[in-house]
């Protein structure tokens, strides 16, 4: 093998390694895109819980109607 082989043989390793490293990018991105949305809407739903707690820690007192006034008072 002449040096213009050896040096044609290199760059198309380096080419196919490339092309490799550049589909497990795509790859990871995938990954990580899916789980963006996925934590999206986790964050969704905790909000949600976490107003549902709010509500249920703090309940609206209990209306006494005798102590209540009409408006026309």
């Amino acid at each position: 093998m002449d040096e213009t082989e050896v040096l044609l043989n290199r760059v198309t390793e380096l080419e196919i390694r490339c092309m490799q490293l550049q589909q497990d990018f795509d790859a990871l991105n995938e990954v990580v895109l899916g789980q963006q949305r996925e934590l999206i809407v986790w964050r969704a739903a905790f909000a949600r819980f976490e107003t549902r707690l709010d509500n249920l820690a703090d309940p609206e007192p209990p209306r006494d109607p005798l102590a209540e006034r009409p408006p026309h008072y």
